[in-house]
């Protein structure tokens, strides 16, 4: 008795031979011995049966790998969709994808070796080979190197930004080299995160909850950044990190004196680097005590998955595992005045322009939208600067405003000639945070590469287009740009949950926190905020229009109501003005373009996409050549039809497993029905109405289309090749009588599927075919072996077929006697009429090879041949 073991695949559950037997014999070897000539009608008939139910369960397998096929082949389309399209994905996108994927190939492999057990033993070593390379791709995490846990900052350079992050070690390297004012401080490592997360087992956990979490959802991405949040602050401080705290806090207290405050800040690998801001998206303390260092640093790595900064490597396609959060510790600075400084204008960083945003009290007041800042623009003159008036009627120094002034020029023109001194240090125009102290000393607070404003392009001069009286005009351009869509005004976490894709987004203040909602919206306009706030400098890395201190005109707009912004102009109107969106036309920049998600999902797909095992025939398509995942879908797709394509040859069966064909053509039909493709009937006889499957529908369209008039005559030369062949040919002379009615034609079918396996006279032709919905699923194979004339008349007739059969789109070869031909990936109507073309080629090319010394009667045939074949596919 065979054994047998069971499988899952998809929703079936099927039994199938145990691949151990295999080595023995092959299926149908065994096949045939299980049908003796002489058996007991009870024994007979049970072995039918089992006969049936072997078949049909290879070919549901064959099915089902079909169907597994399309899910694989999918999978892989939906990644190569993603890459080339511009909207965001994370890991969890491609972690998803890569595991359903291998799920798939799995199975797909699991069932080749139910269809063909034992035959294609190489094919696990080389999926697990493919699946160990994307695996190490996945998996792959920033090198850090065992060091200090924490570091003065006079002893970093911006070369330590891989262990200290670029925002810390730029400070290091200003106070250490350029001789500029930074507060005293220290930094938590990289090193120190990495010990902080791995003896907490955090990242298992995190990567747990993002990889369950639609972060499209705003309201799911504020509930995930509360619970990891409060895993990280509930999380212990490993002990030589609270060593290394506590060394480092009282050095800066001997220095200081004892109740010294702190500014705990982020400083994270990535951040403040070229193109990726991260512009207010971390958490910053103020004001901390000594007593209170350790709770902060958690509270400044847990800000890493605060939404906004959740969003933001979302919206930038960032790996979680890349952003290491080192952490700074400063000595809190009593600022009188603070703010920001460009050293170019943000809106034109090509002008000889530098920019001022300053208020008093800190930097922060700044940075984080809570203030209308002071904006002053200076432009060089005389080996000095002066206030720049593009207005000849304003004031220099924005004296419109009812204020004095906060800064004096001589503070202004030594904020600017700092921040053109930090360009040509780093290389590229500066965004700068800076404070005067009570001693009038300026301090460096940060320093990071200015991030460009989008392109955009006016098509005609935007002077000449009617406008409709502004609802709002004033303010100052944040990010450039014109858009329109329904106000959304948010001022809580609940108001945010509402935000819907093409809203304008209009807010009270210009806070960071808003910035998890700048890949929904199409523009922000705000009450307060300046050009350098942190909200603005992210406006402009994602090319979205933002208009800021518009003050008590932003009230002009209500809920709901269809808006148009244009910041370059400081307007807002009613409605969509169409004229003024299709003369500023603006090209949003491709955040994911080049991003480590991308390159992650590029490398995943150069080890799953590709396909360079092309050719069945050649002798390096086996599984040790498969190079991609997609090379193993294209091995076991091709060697599943292979494996069908035989079935059924020489076992015997026909008689005993199937039904018979009652009709008028002069062959006997037996079928086997693989499930829906006869209808139920307890006769052991079927008719042509009986037939339910379509493939095999349109192959008897064909056979039945032109009567066949008999065998052609054949002259002197070919009837003496038959005869030698058949007396020299022992398969020959064995074979039935040419027009032996017992002898039998089987067909194996289902409703999408056939295989028939028709023997006429002495050539044998097969021909499978499975035509369903799915173009990508459905093929034809044909095969034509065979004649009773010498090889160079049956090489004549296999060329006359081969080139009736190019000319409908089949990929034809020949080798010796055997004639292949193959169609792949159409329409089921297309395929449905090259398969009636073949019914006729099985009934029309019969013995046509005792004719073929004549090549006048050779064109006829052929032209008669096409003839009918158009007239049946018309």
């Amino acid at each position: 008795m065979l054994k047998t073991k069971t499988i899952f695949c998809g929703t079936n559950i099927v039994k199938c031979l145990n691949p151990e037997d295999a080595s023995m014999t092959s299926w149908f070897e065994r096949l045939r011995g299980w049908l003796p000539s002489a058996k007991k009608p009870a024994e007979a008939h049970a072995q039918d049966k089992a006969v049936r139910e072997l078949f049909k369960m290879r070919y549901w397998n064959f099915k089902s790998l079909l169907e597994l096929n399309q899910r694989a082949l999918n999978l892989m389309s939906e990644m190569e969709l993603q890459i080339k399209s511009a909207q965001a994905f994370g890991m969890p996108f491609i972690r998803s994808r890569v595991t359903a994927l291998s799920v798939v190939v799995y199975q797909i492999i699991e069932l080749l070796e139910a269809v063909a057990p034992g035959r294609h033993g190489q094919l696990r070593q080389a999926f697990e080979h493919i699946q160990e390379a994307i695996n190490n791709v996945l998996e792959a995490e920033p090198d850090v190197q065992p060091g200090p846990l924490a570091v003065p900052l006079e002893n970093l350079a911006k070369e330590d930004f891989f262990r200290a992050g670029s925002k810390m070690a730029v400070l290091g390297e200003i106070k250490a080299r350029l001789g500029m004012r930074v507060p005293d401080g220290f930094v938590f490592t990289a090193h120190a995160y990495q010990l902080f997360m791995s003896q907490n087992k955090l990242p298992e956990r995190i990567n747990q909850q993002l990889q369950s979490a639609d972060l499209d959802d705003v309201e799911m991405l504020y509930e995930i950044s509360h619970d990891l949040q409060a895993l990280i602050i509930a999380a212990k401080l490993p002990e030589d990190v609270h060593k290394a705290l506590e060394s480092a806090a009282e050095h800066l207290e001997q220095l200081h004196g004892r109740g010294v405050r702190f500014a705990v800040r982020s400083s994270a690998l990535g951040e403040d680097s070229m193109g990726l801001s991260f512009a207010g998206q971390y958490r910053t303390e103020l004001n901390v005590p000594r007593s209170g260092l350790e709770q902060a640093y958690k509270n400044v790595i847990a800000g890493k998955y605060s939404a906004r900064a959740i969003a933001y490597r979302y919206a930038r396609g960032l790996r979680d595992e890349d952003v290491l959060m080192c952490v700074g510790v400063l000595v809190m600075l009593p600022a009188v005045i603070g703010g920001v400084v460009y050293s170019r204008d943000a809106g034109c960083l090509w002008a000889d322009r530098v920019l001022i945003n300053a208020a008093q009290g800190g930097a922060h007041q700044v940075v984080d939208g809570s203030v209308s800042p002071l904006e002053i623009v200076l432009v060089p003159q005389m080996g000095g600067w002066r206030p720049w008036q593009p207005d000849a009627d304003a004031p220099a120094n924005q004296e419109t405003s009812g204020r004095k002034p906060v800064l004096t020029i001589k503070q202004a023109a030594l904020l600017a000639e700092v921040s053109r001194k930090l360009e040509k240090t780093f290389g590229v125009p500066q965004d700068t945070e800076w404070a005067f102290d009570h001693r009038e000393e300026l301090f460096i607070l940060q320093s990071r590469p200015m991030h460009p404003t989008a392109e955009h392009e006016t098509s005609q001069t935007t002077a000449t287009i009617h406008r409709p009286a502004p609802l709002v005009h004033g303010g100052v351009c944040a990010s450039p740009g014109t858009a329109c869509g329904p106000a959304r005004m948010v001022s809580s976490p609940e108001d945010a949950a509402l935000v819907c894709h093409g809203d304008v987004l209009i807010l009270d203040n210009a806070l960071p926190r808003w910035a998890a909602l700048l890949d929904k919206v199409v523009a922000v306009v705000a009450e307060r905020g300046g050009t350098a706030s942190h909200l603005a400098t992210v406006s402009r890395e994602y090319g979205i229009p933002a208009l800021f201190n518009v003050g008590l005109e932003i009230q002009g707009i209500h809920p709901g109501q269809n808006i148009t912004v244009d910041a370059e102009e400081l307007a807002v109107y009613a409605g969509c003005v169409e004229s003024l969106l299709q003369a500023k036309t603006q090209a949003r920049p491709n955040l994911m373009d080049n991003s480590p998600v991308q390159r992650t999902l590029r490398d995943v797909l150069n080890l799953t996409a590709p396909l360079t095992l092309l050719h069945p025939e050649s002798p390096q398509f086996t599984p040790k050549s498969c190079a991609t995942i997609h090379d193993i879908i294209r091995y076991c797709h091709e060697k599943a039809v292979q494996e069908m394509f035989t079935m059924g040859q020489g076992c015997g069966f026909q008689r005993l497993a199937g039904k018979r064909l009652e009709n008028d053509v002069i062959m006997q039909w037996w079928f086997v029905d693989l499930g829906g493709g006869i209808r139920e009937t307890a006769a052991d006889t079927i008719s042509l109405e009986d037939i339910l499957s379509e493939p095999m529908r349109a192959v008897w369209e064909g056979i039945t289309a032109v009567p066949w008039k008999g065998p052609p005559q054949p002259n002197v030369g070919g009837f003496l090749s038959v005869m030698a062949q058949t007396t020299m040919n022992r398969e020959l002379g064995t074979c039935p009588e040419p027009f032996d009615t017992e002898q039998g034609n089987s067909v194996f079918l289902s409703k999408n599927f056939c295989n028939i396996n028709c023997r006429i006279g002495y050539h044998l032709s097969v021909i499978q075919a499975f035509l369903g919905e799915n173009p990508r699923e459905n093929y034809i194979r044909f095969s034509f072996k065979g004649g009773a004339t010498d090889h160079r008349r049956k090489l004549m007739r296999l060329q006359l077929i081969g080139g009736i059969l190019e000319t409908c789109n089949f990929l034809v070869t020949i080798r010796d006697d055997v004639l292949q031909a193959h169609l792949d990936g159409y329409e089921f109507f297309f395929l449905d009429k090259r398969l009636k073309t073949l019914g006729y080629l099985l009934m029309h090319t019969r013995q046509l090879d005792m004719v073929m010394t004549d090549q006048r009667q050779v064109d006829r045939i052929q032209a008669k041949v096409q003839k009918d074949i158009a007239r049946l596919l018309a």
